[in-house]
Order: structure tokens, then sequence, then C-alpha cells
């Protein structure tokens, strides 16, 4: 089999990096909110070296990495996993016996399932490839490795897929984040920033849609194509 690593490219990085200053941005204007705050404001007039602008970009990308791992932590593992359920799991929700697989009515688009007619063919080429008993998670891993093997196009458009809805969720998850601490604020010290903070939970929300939107669609491109390379193969 053929190893195509994951392109770790320049994007990645810039994503992390641009989400985590975006969210020191947002914390820090209410503590110097003045119509000059952007030009005298001490952050921007200060002069970085050239050896602490590395550094300074080296946090950033660290600190984005924490905002990812609390992305994943209560988006995907809690959100998705405890309520909404993976893609893999709601696609095949028809001829499945699982019970807790259920649509949801706030996110329709979501939690929609196959049409039992294309639900039933993946599951029967998975199993007729495999000779394994169809299991949502295990054949999503196989179906993706299996697309990742014999068509490197379809794998590159995966990993689109895959940042953008890595970038979602990281962007949800800061909007979020700042939501609350302006919240904190605006009780505390700043009482007119409560509108701010509402405006960004539903920047959170807006993300979090879209997040749902990509992972959806990564998930639908690996089994369909799947079944159509499986279809392709066995008309040879």
């Amino acid at each position: 089999m053929k190893d195509y690593t994951f392109a770790f490219n320049i994007f990645d990085i810039l994503a992390y990096i641009f989400v985590e200053f975006l969210f020191w941005l947002i914390v820090l204007v209410p503590t110097e909110i003045t119509p000059d705050f952007f030009f005298s404001s001490a952050l921007f007039s200060y002069h970085f070296t050239y050896i602490q602008i590395p550094f300074v970009l080296l946090v950033a990308y660290i600190s984005g990495h924490i905002i990812a791992h609390f992305g994943s932590l209560f988006l995907e593992k809690g959100i998705i996993a405890k309520i909404l359920n993976y893609p893999s799991t709601n696609f095949f929700r028809i001829i499945s016996d699982n019970s807790a697989s259920k649509p949801n009515r706030f996110f329709k688009n979501y939690t929609a399932a196959y049409p039992e007619q294309l639900a039933t063919k993946i599951k029967d080429a998975y199993e007729q490839i495999t000779s394994i008993k169809f299991n949502h998670y295990d054949a999503f891993m196989f179906c993706f490795h299996y697309v990742k093997d014999k068509s490197p196009t379809t794998y590159s458009r995966l990993l689109i897929f895959l940042q953008l809805y890595d970038f979602c969720r990281n962007v949800s998850m800061m909007f979020f984040f700042c939501s609350f601490i302006l919240l904190y604020f605006s009780i505390f010290e700043y009482p007119n920033l409560y509108i701010l903070s509402i405006v960004l939970f539903l920047l959170s929300y807006l993300f979090f849609l879209r997040y749902l939107k990509f992972f959806r669609l990564y998930g639908d491109e690996v089994f369909r194509s799947f079944y159509n390379l499986y279809l392709l193969e066995r008309s040879k």
C-alpha cells in the first residue's frame, strides 16, 4: 500500500497563529477602548527584535494548539460524539440497529441519513471487500485509507475538507471563549461589552455550523468516493 502522508503546509501554521492573535486582540480591546487604541496601544507600538518575533509567533502557534485542543474536547468529543453523532453514524442510521443515533431537528442537515438504497450499497461493498461485519467507525477508517491508497487526487480534496472543518472548529471555540471573557468584563468592569459578548457568541455558533457542514462533507466524500472506486474496480 502506498503511503501518502498528511500534507502539513503553511495553512496549518498560519491558521493556528491567526486564531490565537485574533483571540488576544479581542481580549485586549476591552482594556484599551479608545479612538486611538490601534495606534497608541503598547501592543502595537512596541518594537520587536528579530529574536523576539519568532518567539512571539511560536507562543501564538502553541497557544493556538491549546484552543484547538479545547475545541476538539468540547465540540467534537462532547457535542458531536455524545449528542449529534459522527457523520459515519448518521449516514447509516436507516440500516443500523443503533437506537442512540436519531435525527436532530435543530441540525437536520448534519444529522440527515443516507437514502436506504445508497447506505445498503456502501455497506455491502465494504463487507464484500473486507469480509467484516459493518461497523461505523471501522468502516470509515477503512474507506478513508482505501480512498487514500486508490485515489491521491480525492485524498488531496479530503485534506482540504479536513483543514476547513478543523479551522472552523477552532475559530468557533475561540469566539466562544472570547464571548465569556467579555461577558465577565461586562458584569464587573465594562457594562457596555455585553453586546459585543452576544455578537461573539453568535459568531461562535455561525462557525460551529460551518464546522458541521465541512465535517459532514468530509465524511460524505470518504464514503461516496469509496463506493465509486469500488464500482470502478469491479468493472475492470
